[in-house]
């Protein structure tokens, strides 16, 4: 008794090679469904960002123009009251000796 196959050696590299592209064009539709969605995601966080930079930049807004009006009042007298000093009678600064190495200086 003979059997014979219904399928020939012929037609399974075609077979291969339609499953070969099936396989690349689903990844393909996978990739651009993810970049969509991507992109969809990155406007919207985009919206977000715009929001909140302006808020802030209200808030900067607000603080500017309170120190604009608190820089007005500041006085010698209220300085030295807190505890500042004048730079002329506490200069500073670094000499290297060669005996000694970097020597820090202060001038009263």
């Amino acid at each position: 008794m003979t059997v014979k196959s219904l399928t020939t050696t012929t037609s399974y590299p075609y077979q291969k090679f339609f499953w070969i592209l099936s396989y690349l064009l689903l990844a393909l539709v996978v990739l651009y469904f993810y970049f969509v969605v991507a992109i969809i995601i990155g406007a919207y966080g985009r919206e977000n960002l715009r929001a909140e930079f302006g808020a802030l930049q209200s808030s900067v807004n607000q603080l500017e123009s309170d120190y604009v009006i608190l820089s007005g009042n500041v006085t010698i007298d209220l300085a030295r009251s807190l505890g500042y000093r004048d730079a002329a009678d506490y200069s500073s600064f670094a000499y290297q000796t060669e005996a000694s190495g970097i020597v820090l200086s202060y001038r009263r």
